[in-house]
């Protein structure tokens, strides 16, 4: 894999339990399949995501997501929570020039990338998959930044103009259904 694309990079580091306990891992684990210091979430400079595996140098998935073909990745934030008998991690993802922040979402026991939604936080502009078309368009308005929370109930989107928006997320999957 060719690392000199990589523009964003996310670790995740802190799993969060059943009553929002926080799971410490001790430094120096070995990986298992309950252990997440070993896994990056790396963005690159044409749109696509890739999933690694630091402790066996494996790159484990890689997607494109398609409304950011060709734009850079330049935020990458993860949250991971306790889901049935594994770990569930949820990324919001941000590409340069875009409104919208894309969330994917994989389990750690079978480790792909999967594609869930994306919030547009920018509704009233005109041609949001071309921005770079519309005359005049400054990107002030444009997400920068987001932030899952460890819970993974809210995410906090800051634009480039410094307007912070907090969204609920929807319910995490229901493993019964």
């Amino acid at each position: 894999m060719d690392l000199n694309g990589v523009t964003a990079i996310g670790k995740m580091s802190q799993t969060i339990l059943a009553g929002g306990v926080s799971e410490k891992v001790a430094q120096g684990s070995d990986f298992s399949g309950a252990n997440i210091q070993s896994k990056l979430i790396l963005g690159d400079k044409f749109g696509q995501i890739h999933l690694v595996d630091v402790s066996r140098k494996l790159a484990l998935d890689k997607m494109e997501i398609p409304r950011f073909k060709g734009r850079r990745i330049i935020n990458i934030t993860s949250s991971t929570i306790e889901w049935i008998d594994t770990k569930l991690t949820y990324v919001a993802v941000v590409a340069r020039g875009s409104p919208v922040v894309s969330i994917i979402c994989f389990k750690h026991n079978d480790n792909k990338l999967y594609s869930f939604y994306s919030i547009n936080t920018a509704p009233a502009l005109e041609n949001s998959d071309a921005l770079e078309q519309n005359e005049g368009q400054t990107y002030l308005e444009l997400p920068a930044e987001t932030k899952l929370s460890l819970d993974c109930e809210f995410m906090s989107i800051i634009s480039f103009d410094g307007a912070v928006k907090v969204i609920r997320m929807p319910e995490i999957i229901d493993p019964m259904q």
